[in-house]
């Protein structure tokens, strides 16, 4: 005997309502008190917009040669250099590090010494490297 089928419910669509048609726009004429020429109009416009108004001329600076020795003056250098050294066991036992700055003429004789600056090392654990990042500024007169 084959299997009774049950009825299909009926299917549904969703349903708009039909579009109703746009109101005719109106259109309204405005009087204007005086009439314009716009195509003159226009063109005043556009050589407004492109007129460049000239440069005023600017003296150039003329060479003034104390500034340039007052600049000079003020110069400045600076020099980085880093120094790699083995120490051996010394590192190991040292627990302070001083480093002396002496200024130096052409003959190698010192014209100035820098007091010497001093750090610390703690001896917390074995020490295998040392790095110091110094910055030292020198000034002149």
């Amino acid at each position: 005997m084959p299997p009774v089928s049950e009825p299909e419910p009926p299917v549904e669509f969703a349903t708009t309502p039909e579009p109703t048609a746009p109101a005719a726009s109106e259109v309204r004429h405005v009087r204007v008190s005086s009439s314009l020429d716009i195509l003159a109009e226009l063109e005043n416009l556009r050589k407004a917009s492109t007129f460049k108004p000239q440069a005023e001329v600017t003296p150039k600076p003329t060479l003034d040669v104390d500034a340039l020795l007052v600049g000079s003056l003020n110069s400045r250098q600076e020099v980085r250099k880093r120094v790699d050294e083995r120490v051996g066991r010394a590192l190991a036992s040292a627990t302070r590090c001083r480093v002396r700055i002496e200024l130096l003429d052409e003959h190698n004789t010192p014209v100035a010494t820098v007091a010497p600056v001093e750090v610390e090392i703690k001896r917390e654990e074995r020490l295998r490297q040392l790095a110091l990042t110094l910055t030292v500024n020198l000034q002149g007169e």
